[in-house]
C-alpha cells in the first residue's frame, strides 16, 4: 500500500503525465474532430482510420484514455497535496520561537553590529527599523541584559503551490461537468424558418431544446474578390409561443439565452422551389411546371411524377444545378443534374422529357454552433486563481529574520540572521540592505 501511496505522491508522475498530455494533445490538433468516416478514409486511408477509430482520436477529449491520463492526474496532485500540506503547516507555524547568538551564528546569513547606544535606545531604533520591513513581529525575551525577537512576512506564500493544486482540480471539474452535463452541436435554419433540433458533434445525436430558434433575416457582404466580408442573422427565441429574446448574431458576437450560446458558424444557400419547362421530344408538347422544394409533382397528362431533391449552387464550375427525379408506378426512379445556365445541354433530359428552368427561388440558411457548458464559469474561476497562484509561487516567499540585542559595557551589541523558502539571492542582497539601515540608525 506504500508503494501506492508513494507512487501517487511522485513529483516525476506529475512531469510524465503533463509531458504525455501535452504530447497526444498534438493528435487533437492535427487530427479534425468530429468528422465524417468518410472524410477520415480520405484523408488517412483505411488503415489510418482504423487506428483513429481505435484510439477514439475522432473526439479525443472524451476518450476513455484521455479521460484516464486526466483522472491519474487528479489523485497524483490531491496525494502530492495531502503528503506535503503537514509539512508546511509546520514551516509556517512559529510554535515557541526562540532566538540564541549561538542559533544566530550557525545560520548561513549573519551580521554583527556594534552600537554605542545603550540598550534601551538601541532597540527602539531597531524595532523602528524592522516595523517599516516585516508586518509581524513575535517578541521573545525582554530583560535588561538583552532582547530578541523573530520577524517574518510572506509566510502564507508557501500555500501558493496548493493553491495551484485546487485551481487545477478546478478546472478539471469544471470540464468534467460541462462533458457530462453540456453538449456541443450544431443547427442550420433557413431563413424564415425556426428549429429547435440541434445535431451534436461526435456521434451526431438529435437534441430538442426547450425553445425555438426562428431566423428572422439572414444578409452577406463580399469583398471585391467574392469572398465573404460580413454575414450577420437576426434570430428570435421563441418560448410557448412567445418571442421572448431578440438579437443580431455575427461572428464572435453569439446570442446566449438559458445557459446555450449559439454562434455564427457558416451559412449557405438552399432552394425554396423553381419553375421549369417539360418539352415532350416525340410530340413536342411545352408544358410549364411549378416545383416546390422535395415535393411530387405530377406530369399533366402523362403518369409520371417529378420531385426537385438537390440543389448545388455551383456543379463542378458549370454554375448552379437542379437534381430533380422522375418516376411513374412500376418503374425505377431515375434522375438527373440539369444546369441552370446552359438550357440547350444536351445532359438537360427526364426521362422522356427535355428540361430547362424558367426561374428559381433560392434563400440562404444559417449556420449556428449550439454549445451549452454549466462548467464553463468554474473553468474560468479556475483560471483566473492558478494565475494569481503561479504570480505568488514564483514572486513572493516566506522571509524571516531573528535580532538578539545584547547589553555592552559600554554600548549594545546587536546579531542578526535570516532566512527565506527561496529567492536566496535576492533574499541575501535585501538583508544586507536592511542590516545596512539597522546599523546607520544604531551607530
Amino acid at each position: 500500500m506504500k508503494k501506492i501511496y508513494d507512487f501517487f505522491a511522485s513529483i516525476k508522475l506529475t512531469v510524465v503525465l503533463l509531458l504525455i498530455l501535452a504530447a497526444t494533445s498534438i493528435f487533437g490538433t492535427v487530427i479534425p474532430q468530429d468528422w465524417q468516416p468518410f472524410q477520415y478514409q480520405q484523408h488517412f486511408g483505411d488503415f489510418g482510420y482504423k487506428l483513429i477509430r481505435f484510439f477514439s482520436l475522432t473526439d479525443m477529449y472524451h476518450s476513455w484514455w484521455f479521460q484516464l491520463l486526466l483522472s491519474i492526474l487528479v489523485v497524483n496532485l490531491v496525494v502530492c497535496t495531502l503528503k506535503r500540506l503537514p509539512k508546511t503547516m509546520k514551516l509556517v507555524k512559529v510554535s515557541s520561537p526562540s532566538v540564541s547568538r549561538e542559533r544566530i551564528e550557525k545560520m548561513r546569513i549573519h551580521r554583527t553590529i556594534e552600537s554605542g547606544k545603550d540598550l534601551d535606545e538601541c532597540w527602539e531604533e531597531i524595532l523602528d527599523v524592522v516595523k517599516k520591513h516585516f508586518p509581524k513581529l513575535h517578541l521573545l525575551r525582554q530583560s535588561n541584559e538583552s532582547r530578541g525577537l523573530v520577524a517574518e512576512k510572506g509566510r502564507y506564500s508557501r500555500f501558493a503551490v496548493y493553491v495551484v493544486h485546487f485551481s487545477i482540480l478546478l478546472i478539471f471539474l469544471g470540464a468534467l461537468i460541462g462533458s457530462f452535463l453540456g453538449f456541443n452541436g450544431f443547427m442550420n435554419i433557413d431563413e424564415g424558418t425556426d428549429s429547435s433540433v440541434v445535431v451534436t458533434f461526435g456521434e451526431r445525436k438529435m437534441l430538442e431544446l426547450p425553445f425555438k430558434v426562428r431566423c428572422e433575416k439572414f444578409t452577406v457582404s463580399f469583398y471585391d474578390t467574392g469572398q465573404p466580408k460580413d454575414y450577420v442573422s437576426r434570430l428570435l427565441v421563441i418560448k410557448d409561443g412567445k418571442v421572448v429574446k431578440r438579437k443580431e448574431v455575427r461572428v464572435n458576437d453569439p446570442l446566449r439565452f438559458d445557459g446555450i450560446s449559439f454562434f455564427q458558424s457558416n451559412y449557405g444557400v438552399n432552394l425554396k422551389g423553381a419553375k421549369i419547362s417539360l418539352v415532350d421530344e416525340k410530340s413536342g408538347k411545352e408544358m410549364k411546371l411549378d416545383l416546390p422544394y422535395r415535393e411530387t409533382v405530377d406530369v399533366p397528362g402523362s403518369d409520371y411524377k417529378v420531385q426537385l431533391v438537390d440543389f448545388k449552387d455551383n456543379f463542378s464550375g458549370f454554375g448552379p444545378a437542379l437534381g430533380i427525379m422522375i418516376f411513374k408506378k412500376d418503374t425505377e426512379p431515375t434522375g438527373s443534374w440539369i444546369l441552370v445556365n446552359f438550357p440547350k445541354f444536351h445532359g438537360n433530359l427526364l426521362g422522356p422529357y427535355k428540361v430547362t428552368v424558367d426561374s428559381m427561388e433560392k434563400r440562404y440558411y444559417t449556420g449556428l454552433q449550439v454549445k451549452k457548458d454549466p462548467g464553463v464559469w468554474i473553468v474560468w474561476t479556475g483560471c483566473t486563481l492558478l494565475m494569481i497562484a503561479i504570480a505568488l509561487t514564483f514572486y513572493t516567499s516566506h522571509r524571516r529574520v531573528w535580532i538578539l540585542a545584547e547589553a555592552g559595557n559600554p554600548g549594545s551589541a546587536i546579531f542578526l540572521s535570516g532566512n527565506c523558502s527561496k529567492h536566496r539571492g535576492a533574499f541575501k542582497k535585501e538583508f544586507e540592505v536592511f542590516v545596512d539601515e539597522i546599523r546607520r540608525k544604531v551607530s
